[in-house]
């Protein structure tokens, strides 16, 4: 299953984070449903990069690319009715449109931890967080961490049901 998002982001005439700020990363969540969930950080240059939007695909034509951007009305309801970081993206000449796929599992908002067999025994798959990326990575990343440094996730469950080894 896959899902696509959006994005915008800032250049030259669009609004820039302080220095001071540019290591955070804002997830905001739409509990009223007026704007689809938004992610908001900073681009190397400091200026704001905007992600947002989930349109589930779960064929193989949907997750192929190339992905376009969405359409006016999508648009609207992702980022100009979305945080005010995001707005203020919209009609700015020089901001990029994105677009994009996140694999996610086809069990839910759950990642995907995977460790192969054999020869490719040291190759450990993390992935799968879907539009949920920013707060699943912390859980995925310990996960894998203690499997790499422990050789086995039995004194973790959670860590034990969300993982395959094949």
């Amino acid at each position: 299953v896959g899902v696509k998002g959006y994005g915008l982001s800032g250049a030259g005439g669009s609004p820039q984070i302080p220095e001071s700020q540019a290591g955070r990363g804002l997830h905001f969540m739409d509990m009223s449903r007026r704007f689809a969930a938004a992610y908001a950080r900073a681009t190397a240059d400091s200026f704001v990069k905007v992600w947002g939007g989930h349109d589930v695909s779960a064929t193989d034509e949907g997750v192929k690319p190339p992905y376009g951007f969405c359409s006016a009305e999508e648009e609207d309801k992702i980022f100009r009715r979305g945080p005010t970081c995001a707005a203020a993206l919209v009609d700015v000449p020089t901001t990029t449109r994105l677009s994009g796929m996140r694999p996610v599992p086809s069990i839910g908002g759950v990642p995907l931890l995977k460790r192969y067999t054999g020869s490719w025994r040291n190759v450990l798959l993390n992935t799968g967080y879907g539009y949920n990326g920013y707060d699943l990575s912390w859980f995925a990343s310990s996960c894998t961490s203690q499997w790499l440094t422990q050789d086995t996730l039995e004194h973790v469950p959670v860590c034990l049901a969300a993982s395959k080894t094949g």
